[in-house]
């Protein structure tokens, strides 16, 4: 009980699996009266369908709760639907080629800007 505070915290996030550092870091961003957006941009759309899987798993092990039910219980909108269509864990991860990246930024470009309202299932 000899050290506290922020070391304490940084020696316990040291001793961890980065996975788990990661679910108790979404955990924080799930508690209070606002959620932390930023952090679960960090987290969630960073991962690839195997990491998903495999954050959620460890979030179950770690705290007996569903990543998905805490998530959708703490956003709203767009940017909940897009963190529960990423959860699944089956977005395509094939190579972006530079000419299907080039194509799909304008179809982005083209569902939000100059026109009325946003085309929200391109960008989904």
């Amino acid at each position: 009980d000899k050290i506290k505070g922020d070391l304490r915290l940084l020696l316990k996030c040291l001793l961890i699996k980065p996975i788990q550092l990661e679910a108790y870091n979404l955990k924080k961003s799930l508690e209070g009266f606002t959620t932390d957006r930023d952090t679960l941009i960090d987290i969630i759309c960073t991962k690839t369908n195997k990491e998903i899987n495999e954050l959620k798993y460890e979030y179950k092990n770690m705290y007996d709760k569903i990543l998905e039910k805490d998530i959708s219980a703490k956003t709203s909108g767009n940017l909940k639907k897009l963190f529960l269509l990423l959860l699944n864990g089956n977005r395509d991860e094939t190579s972006a080629e530079f000419e299907r990246a080039k194509n799909q930024a304008k179809e982005l470009y083209d569902a939000g800007e100059g026109r009325l309202g946003t085309d929200k299932q391109t960008f989904n």
